[in-house]
């Protein structure tokens, strides 16, 4: 892809190593999918997460009660949401940290509000919607360290 040019870079608290973290947003452009499974390269399954492919239109894990991460979300792939997602980017939408978590965490500011996700016990069906990934889907290296 072609790197998208990261307007943030210039504020006070900007971590150089997130210059190019908001390319995770063509993944909203991946149009010939029905659903897409972010991942950072440091996530580790350690059981099956088909299920996961059911979630509803933007699914993440709370990781503190405020923010979601974006080491693993998933989402319903949409021209639409991707061209305004860009819009969002040249207006320069309110983002805390410049990278992608503090971008997706505003444009998906509702996301605390929505259900947590239950996989259907039917594995055709596909929920709608935003929800909440239970926070055993992304956790932390600090969960395991004493």
């Amino acid at each position: 892809v072609e790197n998208l040019e990261n307007p943030y870079k210039k504020q006070t608290n900007f971590d150089n190593r997130f210059k190019l973290s908001l390319n995770k947003l063509y993944a909203w452009s991946l149009s010939n999918y029905d659903r897409v499974v972010m991942l950072d390269a440091d996530n580790l399954f350690l059981k099956n997460t088909d299920e996961l492919f059911q979630c509803g239109s933007f699914c993440a894990v709370f990781i503190n009660p405020c923010i979601f991460h974006t080491g693993l979300f998933v989402l319903q792939p949409s021209m639409e949401v991707f061209r305004d997602m860009i819009r969002e980017l040249e207006v320069k939408r309110d983002n805390p940290d410049g990278a992608d978590q503090g971008f997706l965490v505003s444009y998906f500011s509702d996301l605390l509000n929505q259900p947590l996700f239950r996989p259907p016990n039917n594995r055709s069906t596909v929920l709608t919607g935003h929800f909440r990934l239970p926070l055993g889907y992304q956790m932390d290296a600090s969960y395991y360290c004493k």
